[in-house]
């Protein structure tokens, strides 16, 4: 360890989204998070530090074998191995090598090989639920931070959702055909702004949005 380790900051996330959490959640010590899209446990994780710092929350992913690894690393945390959709049914799950670009989005699977010729390893029939009913079935507390990552399913899994009584304070939603000079034509944004959430920030694929009702402590 030399003198400069001190200025060391660890970071799980793809892009350092937990950094940007971390600092608007500076005052809370032990909060709530739910992940939908959690992919896994510590890499390209945004909620990995926060469990370290004694959070808990839910991660949601639908690939088989998911719920083992978290429950290994995640002994605390409510571990669930299914997919988050508009309704209850049982949908095609693509798979690649690489689990993490995994999709329910037929569209998703031919834009992945027009652009890196990467083909589906394997398809799996998967349950879906909505996601205000995985939150009724596991409630907490509250919810601090909400991380929303499934490969082009987004919108989906925010219209499940009851955004009147389940709200949390800062919203992370993957999306990748974001142009912040055309935001107001995004649907996710649209959307997100219809249930009072305002944009706050963004990394290359991930957009921060916070509850305009109950905004964090460093607010814009």
């Amino acid at each position: 360890m030399n003198e400069y380790d001190k200025y060391l900051h660890p970071s799980y996330s793809q892009e350092g989204e937990d950094r940007i959490i971390l600092d608007l959640f500076c005052d809370v010590s032990k909060g709530n998070y739910v992940d939908v899209g959690s992919h896994h446990p510590v890499r390209f994780s945004n909620t990995h530090l926060f469990y370290l710092n004694g959070w808990r929350g839910i991660n949601i992913d639908p690939t088989p074998g998911t719920k083992v690894i978290f429950d290994e690393v995640r002994k605390e945390d409510i571990n669930l191995e299914i997919g988050i959709g508009a309704k209850e049914e049982i949908k095609t799950l693509f798979m690649y090598e690489d689990h993490a670009i995994n999709t329910f989005d037929k569209s998703r699977v031919e834009f992945i090989y027009e652009i890196t010729k990467q083909k589906v390893k394997e398809e799996r029939q998967v349950k879906i639920k909505t996601l205000k009913s995985v939150l009724e079935e596991n409630e907490m507390p509250r919810i601090d931070f909400m991380n929303i990552d499934v490969e082009w399913d987004e919108i989906n899994v925010l219209k499940s959702n009851d955004w009147k009584r389940l709200r949390p304070k800062v919203l992370l939603v993957e999306i990748l055909d974001f142009k912040i000079d055309s935001l107001k034509e995004n649907q996710i944004h649209q959307f997100l702004n219809e249930i009072s959430y305002s944009f706050l920030c963004k990394t290359p694929r991930t957009c921060f949005y916070q509850d305009k009702t109950n905004p964090t402590r460093y607010s814009p």
